[in-house]
């Protein structure tokens, strides 16, 4: 949500548009869910999001211009645009498109997923997700990455085993924005109830249980189909919330384990007030659905700048963390899915990329703002954003590079390159995964040569006698030189 269609990111050298197809899904809960146009806008697709759509592709494959240093990781890549509602059944339609029209122009494809809930069961055993996750581990040449959250700071996790049957467990929520949203989850999956579920009211450190009210209004029970779990949805406004807390009382059956959820805008889960409650954590705070599922990549963030000068000249900080440290805000595994997720981290904060003119509290003026390009009597802005939302794209375009030199990778190959591969945090040890960065710091260059070395043919055409025959990658503690020609033997100085 949020694309600039025309921005200058998104064109070629020739100004014509690198997005070979749009598609408008914006009105599919009303059944207006448009057909694809290879007719590319002129504007913005009327969704706000503060123009991250924008700045999500331009980090993927924005395209290199000649007034910036701000271009994508794959700027050649061809582009489809789907502005979308984010329901699940639309999704998985988007999915099957894009694969469709690969596979007709005979392309490999990585669709980026910067969005995500953290409700649900975090077992990729959802519909979607495990359909989505079907699409991806079939053949080969293709691959889905998934922002893994930015609840890292958040407490909207609880668990609790149950040790005997007079085990009691108590949770208060803290009241969200728009009041509280929560989902408990049993972790048994035989379709049995084996958890019991009490709200109340907590006020004046007492609990009142509202006997004789019908909390079926405000709780659901079931048994979910797709895994055979059960589980409870709680949701209360924060108008019902005035003046006192909502809490919950769960009993269970003997070592059954229980997994709390809270939708991140929706409030947390308090700290304990006393010995008669649990807190809540910001551990197992990942998206959930298709960042669980098995074969899909998801993507942790790490900080590679903490300050930046806007246009105006003023230097703004960020306290997201020291940079190469995980970034406050990502959010930590594991799942309950059978693959250890993150699966990888990346660049997430802060990221220069361009940003949407259309959003409708767009401010040319913002804080955020870098660059202000002028074309004719036309703007095109870049701005500095931070979340997984921006790490996720960088590892999208990174796999984009890697298809383009071997299309014939498979999911499982491409995941196999980024754990051999991935740079090991300093925090991690000799830990070859851990719950912040998955299996390390993406490395777009040793993850090509990986590719390279498992390729049959290549998908990077022979260089000879070129004008540059090498080609130089300067980093603070190394330099790598790549050579453009089949060279068997060369002298290199250093001057």
């Amino acid at each position: 949500q949020g694309f600039e269609y025309r921005h200058l990111a998104f064109l070629d050298s020739e100004g014509s548009p690198r997005t070979k197809v749009v598609w408008d899904r914006t009105g599919y809960s009303k059944g207006k869910s448009g057909e694809p146009t290879t007719d590319i806008p002129f504007q913005g697709d009327n969704l706000g999001s503060d123009g991250h759509a924008t700045h999500v592709t331009g980090i993927a494959a924005g395209s290199k211009i000649a007034d910036n240093d701000y271009y994508g990781i794959a700027p050649d890549a061809d582009i489809i645009m789907i502005p979308s509602t984010f329901n699940s059944n639309e999704i998985l339609e988007d999915v099957k498109f894009i694969d469709e029209y690969a596979k007709k122009h005979n392309q490999p494809w990585v669709i980026n997923m910067s969005f995500g809930t953290t409700l649900g069961a975090h077992d990729g055993e959802e519909y979607t997700s495990k359909a989505l996750n079907d699409i991806v581990a079939d053949g080969n040449g293709h691959q889905i990455v998934v922002a893994g959250g930015n609840s890292g700071m958040d407490k909207i996790h609880a668990t609790h085993t149950f040790t005997s049957k007079d085990d009691v467990v108590r949770y208060i929520y803290n009241t969200g924005s728009y009041g509280v949203y929560s989902q408990i989850w049993c972790n048994t999956a035989d379709s049995a109830k084996h958890i019991k579920v009490q709200p109340f009211l907590y006020y004046d450190k007492t609990r009142d249980y509202q006997e004789g009210l019908d909390w079926s209004q405000y709780m659901v029970e079931e048994i979910a189909p797709y895994n055979k779990k059960q589980n409870f949805t709680i949701g209360v406004a924060k108008e019902g919330l005035t003046g006192c807390f909502l809490g919950v009382e769960i009993t269970g059956d003997p070592g059954t384990t229980i997994h709390i959820w809270n939708s991140s805008y929706y409030g947390s889960i308090a700290d304990a007030v006393s010995a008669e409650y649990s807190s809540g954590d910001d551990e197992m705070s990942l998206s959930t659905g298709p960042a669980c599922a098995k074969d899909i990549v998801t993507v942790a963030s790490y900080v590679t700048r903490d300050q930046f000068t806007n246009q105006s000249g003023s230097l703004r900080k960020f306290k997201y963390g020291q940079p190469g440290e995980i970034s406050s805000f990502s959010s930590h595994g594991p799942c309950l899915g059978p693959e250890p997720k993150p699966t990888v981290a990346a660049p997430g904060s802060m990221i220069i990329a361009p940003i949407s003119k259309y959003n409708s509290g767009f401010n040319a003026s913002s804080p955020y703002v870098v660059q202000d390009i002028k074309k004719g009597l036309r703007h095109f802005y870049y701005a500095a954003n931070a979340g997984t939302s921006m790490a996720s794209p960088v590892v999208t375009g990174t796999i984009a590079l890697w298809l383009q030199a071997n299309p014939n990778l498979t999911s499982q190959q491409i995941r196999d390159i980024i754990k051999e591969t991935s740079r090991k945090a300093d925090s991690m040890g000799d830990a070859q995964w851990d719950k912040y960065f998955g299996y390390g710091k993406i490395d777009a260059y040793e993850g090509l040569k990986k590719a390279l070395q498992l390729a049959n043919s290549t998908g990077i055409p022979t260089v000879i006698d070129t004008e540059s025959p090498i080609t130089i990658s300067k980093e603070a503690d190394r330099w790598r030189i790549l050579f453009n020609s089949d060279e068997h033997f060369a002298n290199i100085m250093v001057c």
